[in-house]
């Protein structure tokens, strides 16, 4: 779902609008109808959805089509990295649809396969809907999975600022789509924000925008101001740029219905899986004699694995509860179904257990060799163990704000420790 989304560009373009004066118009019309191609910008300067003259839709992630009237295809310079990708933008209902991106060499980077083995589509819709389609094949079988982060019931929250920023005309001028497209700097009041080269009917020396009347991704689309809609053509900061090397109408839809839910499948299977442990540990317990010399351990063992599974279902549920994307709770109850610390303090337990049973062993069979071998790695082990879980809280202590850093650092100090283990 790739936590979050991959579209990787300035938040500051989501930009807003009001009317435009009669007088503002006809002027806007007599320099544009000089030039060659006004039926071609008349066709592609539009997008209702930014002005509100449409409204954005709720997308339900599994039934559609979702269909597309605008093709972007875009060319990013990360450092000394290109790549290559194409949108698709909805700019009615709000919609901005993205494959994954290709090398320069790819002919096939606009392509919607959803049968390709490495299909990757995401649909970020400006109601708050994020989806990401994808392949899987297992057995020979393809698998069509859409990752949503619970979107599809918790939208995203978009920007609440309703500020407005100031766009100044830099007087540069650039051409774009083969010479097709002439479009004009401008800039934040800012020196670090980007440069953006604007495409529109008119270029005064101020523009005025707000948030949340943006369409687009990675930069570059289309934004309503004071003085109309334009086409951010490209946007370029120090070590990024972005261009648009061709925009075009288009009807293309997309059909999810072969596609499962992910999120889904997952709270399912876990449920499944949790049925199975409470069974199993209630069999394990029945079977724990009362003259064995470490029943107490195995005991143990089972209370603390019932109480790591009333602590598994309490997160699944409320990860189910919650957006994904942007929810810390839910977020945190999905790292701690798989919470490295929890594994470290069953391995404590069973650890001990084996402990004891090697010391009974020494004790009952003194002359069967490696016993005492087994027994100085399982001490030594235990002492890692304890040490681990000791880092371990200190990480989540010292990443309480940025979980997911805790998690992936846990997670790396586990690796490490379970290749002491002792087989």
């Amino acid at each position: 779902m790739k936590r979050k989304i991959i579209i990787a560009c300035t938040i500051c373009l989501i930009l807003t609008s009001s009317a435009v004066t009669a007088q503002d118009t006809r002027r806007r019309d007599t320099v544009w109808g000089a030039w060659p191609n006004q039926p071609y910008y008349n066709s592609i300067l539009q997008a209702p959805v930014t002005s509100g003259e449409t409204q954005p839709i709720n997308i339900i992630p599994d039934q559609g089509p979702f269909c597309f009237d605008k093709k972007i295809t875009v060319k990013s310079t990360v450092r000394s990295t290109v790549i290559e990708q194409c949108l698709y933008l909805d700019t009615k209902g709000g919609l901005v649809a993205f494959l994954k991106a290709a090398g320069s060499t790819s002919n096939n980077r606009c392509a919607i396969i959803p049968d390709d083995e490495n299909f990757s589509f995401s649909i970020i819709g400006l109601k708050g809907n994020t989806y990401q389609y994808s392949n899987q094949k297992k057995n020979g079988v393809m698998q069509h999975w859409v990752s949503t982060g619970n979107t599809q019931t918790y939208v995203n929250q978009g920007n609440s600022n309703t500020g407005t920023y100031n766009l100044h005309n830099k007087q540069i001028e650039q051409r774009y789509y083969n010479g097709k497209i002439k479009a004009t700097a401008y800039k934040f009041d800012s020196p670090n924000s980007p440069l953006l080269f604007l495409f529109g009917k008119t270029y005064p020396p101020t523009l005025t925008v707000t948030t949340n009347k943006y369409i687009g991704g990675f930069g570059i689309g289309y934004q309503y101001t004071d003085r109309g809609l334009y086409i951010i053509m490209e946007t370029k900061s120090n070590g990024y740029a972005c261009e648009i090397t061709s925009i075009e109408d288009v009807n293309t839809c997309f059909d999810p219905s072969a596609f499962k839910l992910k999120e889904d499948d997952f709270v399912r299977k876990q449920r499944e899986r949790f049925l199975q442990e409470k069974e199993k540990l209630d069999r394990d317990e029945s079977l724990i004699r009362a003259n064995n010399p470490c029943a107490a351990h195995e005991r143990n063992i089972i209370v603390f694995k019932k109480a790591q599974l009333r602590i598994s279902e309490q997160n699944l549920q409320t990860m189910s509860q919650g957006n994904l994307i942007q929810n810390q709770q839910a977020q945190m109850a999905t790292l701690n179904l798989m919470n490295p610390l929890f594994m470290v303090q069953g391995d404590i337990l069973y650890t001990l257990s084996n402990i004891c049973f090697t010391e009974v062993a020494i004790r009952e069979r003194p002359s069967e060799n490696g016993n005492a071998e087994k027994l100085s790695c399982l001490q030594i082990y235990l002492r890692r163990l304890y040490a681990a879980e000791t880092q371990m809280s200190e990480l989540d202590a010292a990443h309480s704000t940025d979980p997911p850093r805790a998690y992936l650092e846990k997670s790396r100090l586990y690796r490490e420790l379970i290749l002491s283990s002792c087989n």
